[in-house]
């Protein structure tokens, strides 16, 4: 375990990087959805660091652990978003696949490091950990309403589309076909 002082640094500085990526704003056109999404999804762990501010005993190792793994993975996003905020627009134009794979790359390692905080460990409440859990999965919440909208637009149109499906697995392509019934 680390000693409480050293502990108190981390968390501080923790702290201290999600509010410097909290600011970050103006980002280029070709990335601003995933800049924004990456800081909001940052956002979301504030309230963990400060309730573990609070904290009066040491954190558990594997803690402090993932703990010094997600001030890295602070410093690499804030990194990517600085890039995003003062790159040259022709360059994050032109290689805007390549920038959304590290965001891509940068979100998985945030889920997998999330993931492996021992949260029964810690003393923090179920509100935190609550939100916690959104900050990791974000896209659960949205599912079944699209799904819903989906499936209410299928229903509708039924009788006017003809649903053809070709290959399997990887290659499994769903091809929706209008009918000449109309």
């Amino acid at each position: 375990m680390l000693e409480c002082g050293k502990q108190q640094t981390l968390v501080e500085s923790l702290v201290n990087a999600v509010n410097a990526i909290a600011l970050s704003r103006d980002y280029r056109k070709s990335q601003k959805r995933d800049c924004f999404d990456l800081v909001r999804r940052i956002k979301l762990l504030l309230p963990l660091f400060e309730e573990l501010r609070e904290l009066q005993g040491p954190l558990p190792r594997v803690a402090v652990e993932c703990f010094s793994s997600l001030r890295k993975t602070f410093h690499s996003a804030r990194r990517l978003l600085q890039l995003c905020h003062d790159g040259s627009k022709l360059y994050l134009a032109l290689d805007s696949e390549a920038i959304s794979g590290r965001f891509h790359a940068l979100t998985e390692e945030l889920d997998r490091i999330l993931d492996g905080i021992p949260y029964d460990l810690l003393e923090i409440s179920d509100e935190v950990k609550e939100q916690v859990s959104i900050a990791c999965c974000p896209i659960s919440y949205s599912l079944p309403l699209s799904m819903f909208f989906f499936s209410t637009f299928l229903a509708s149109y039924a009788t006017s589309f003809q649903f053809l499906s070709v290959g399997s697995g990887f290659e499994h392509i769903s091809i929706i076909k209008k009918t000449a019934n109309e």
